[in-house]
């Protein structure tokens, strides 16, 4: 049974690569539990079977960086640090809403930053999760990000 402070689960879009070669965006349902980011075909698939994700591969989101795009489609990307991780997989993905988009992205730093509970986060060191803001804050967000890296 899966359970943890963190756990977050719904429905997002992932970037896939087809036979073809060509890329596609599929519908899947993702869990976050602890460090581990898991997907089931469909949220039916969760319930009946919570041990068997799709391909049966768990990632750990340890030592990932996350990146809010700035679009109209509600963009996350979390790409591994160079360093930080052995994972070499880049997850490019989608949520329904922008609310959907910034109760997924707060997850994903709880867990990539270690903080405590989501509601301790504020405003991500790393990212804007409001797809706008002043200059100030673009500059803030730009030296916090370069903090981060350098760490």
């Amino acid at each position: 049974k899966r359970s943890s402070a963190f756990l977050h689960k719904g429905y997002l879009e992932k970037k896939a690569h087809n036979r073809t070669g060509s890329m596609a965006w599929q519908q899947r349902y993702f869990v976050v539990d602890g460090n581990e980011f898991v997907y089931y075909r469909d949220q039916q698939s969760f319930l009946n079977k919570p041990h068997a994700p799709c391909k049966r591969t768990v990632f750990s989101l340890k030592g990932y960086e996350v990146l809010v795009g700035q679009d109209a489609f509600f963009s996350i990307i979390l790409r591994p640090v160079k360093g930080a991780t052995s994972e070499s997989r880049t997850w490019e993905l989608r949520a329904p809403s922008e609310t959907e988009r910034v109760a997924w992205c707060r997850v994903f730093l709880d867990v990539t930053l270690g903080c405590a509970a989501s509601d301790d986060l504020g405003r991500p060191t790393n990212t804007s999760l409001n797809g706008g803001g002043s200059d100030d804050e673009a500059e803030e967000q730009e030296g916090e990000s370069a903090a981060l890296e350098a760490s």
